[in-house]
């Protein structure tokens, strides 16, 4: 059922969780899925750090992410007693790049 954890610390989402995916596949993270908590927004705006460089430096919010089959992942996200939400879909490379085309 569950094919990785990635707990996010620096090195932000991608930086920590493409350590635990199969070779050849990424994630094709929906970045605009959840809302920033406040603080990041303040480090953003104050320090003026572009978009890109939050998300590889910062984990904007997301401490864990768990990689499981689509198929379960319904069942098993009713089972855990925290807030969750879906961030992104396994994709291989090549489907990745043409859906950013």
């Amino acid at each position: 059922m569950i094919k990785g954890l990635s707990h996010i610390t620096g090195g932000g989402i991608v930086g920590n969780t493409k350590r635990i995916l199969p070779p050849g596949t990424s994630l094709d993270i929906n970045w605009n899925s959840w809302e920033w908590p406040t603080i990041f927004k303040i480090i953003k705006d104050t320090g003026e750090v572009e978009t890109e460089e939050m998300r590889h430096v910062f984990n904007l919010g997301i401490g864990m992410i768990i990689v499981c089959e689509e198929s379960k992942a319904i069942s098993f996200l009713m089972k855990l007693k925290f807030p969750v939400q879906e961030l992104s879909e396994e994709l291989p490379n090549q489907q990745i790049n043409k859906k950013r085309k």
